[in-house]
C-alpha cells in the first residue's frame, strides 16, 4: 500500500534555525534543498546567487527568496542521500568563506523581517561567526600570534565558552593525530 506524501510548509524562520549549528545534533542543512523556483519570481525581486559566496550560496538566495514572500512546501525524504566528503568545500572552508557568509546575514537583517525572522537570522550569524573566530584563533596558535589568539578568544563571554569547548574537543583529537604520525614514523 502507497503512503501519500504530505508537504509542509517551510517558512523563513525555520529555514534560518534549520541552518543552526546545534550542540550535540547535526543541522538539517536545508541550504542543500534543489527547490523548483520559477524564474519570473526570481526576476521580479531582482535574486541571484552571491557571487561573493564561495559557501553558502544556496542559503542566502533561499533565505531572501522567502523573506520576500517565497513559498517553501516540503516533501519527506524520499530516496535522497546527501554524502558528506572531507575534502568538500561545505567540510574544509576557510574563515574568509565564513565571514563573507556571516557578512551575508548582515544585509539579509537589514530587509524587512519581523522580530522573530530576524531573532533567526542574529542566531545563524553568531553562529558563523562563532566558526570562523573558530579558524582565527587556529591561525593565531600556528603563527604564535598571541595578543590575536587572547583578542579572539576574550571577544566575548559566550564566544569564550564556544571556544573553550572546541579546545576541549580538539585537543585529545590533535593528541591522538600526533601519536599515529610518531608511530607511523
Amino acid at each position: 500500500m502507497a503512503t501519500a506524501i504530505k508537504p509542509a510548509h517551510l517558512n523563513f524562520e525555520q529555514f534560518v534555525l534549520g541552518n543552526v549549528t546545534r550542540r550535540g545534533s547535526h543541522r538539517k542543512e536545508l541550504g542543500y534543498l534543489k527547490p523548483l523556483i520559477r524564474r519570473a519570481f526570481l526576476d521580479l525581486h531582482g535574486l541571484r546567487y552571491d557571487d561573493a559566496l564561495r559557501f553558502g550560496e544556496d542559503y542566502a538566495l533561499y533565505a531572501r527568496a522567502l523573506a520576500v514572500g517565497a513559498r517553501f512546501l516540503l516533501i519527506p525524504i524520499i530516496g535522497y542521500v546527501a554524502v558528506e566528503r572531507a575534502d568538500s568545500l561545505s567540510a574544509r572552508h576557510s574563515r574568509r568563506d565564513l565571514e563573507v557568509l556571516r557578512n551575508s546575514d548582515r544585509d539579509l537583517m537589514a530587509m524587512n523581517l519581523t522580530p522573530s525572522e530576524r531573532e533567526a537570522v542574529v542566531k545563524h550569524y553568531v553562529d558563523v561567526d562563532r566558526r570562523a573566530q573558530w579558524l582565527v584563533l587556529v591561525e593565531a596558535l600556528q603563527s604564535h600570534s598571541y595578543p590575536r589568539l587572547l583578542s579572539t578568544f576574550f571577544g566575548s563571554p559566550a564566544l569564550t565558552l564556544y571556544l573553550t569547548g572546541r579546545l576541549i574537543a580538539e585537543v585529545p583529537l590533535q593528541i591522538r593525530k600526533r601519536l599515529r604520525r610518531l608511530r607511523g614514523r
